[in-house]
């Protein structure tokens, strides 16, 4: 299932569809790359983040990271 991006300009905002998706019980994974905050990851991940948020510098390390 994939939900809605909205911009949050760097600010991870709770009334997101994330913060729905989390209060139903979903799973989110949050995967990004280069200049993305992690902070941003890891409001979108759900918890911990250290299993559910992954940064890497490029596409190419997330693909590995993944395959």
């Amino acid at each position: 299932m994939a939900l809605p991006r909205a911009p949050t300009h760097g600010t991870p905002s709770p009334t997101l569809p994330q913060a729905a998706a989390k209060a139903l019980g979903i799973e989110l994974y949050a995967v990004g790359f280069g200049g993305v905050l992690e902070s941003s990851l890891h409001a979108i991940a759900s918890s911990p983040a250290s299993l559910y948020a992954f940064r890497g510098e490029s596409v190419s390390e997330i693909t590995a990271r993944f395959a």
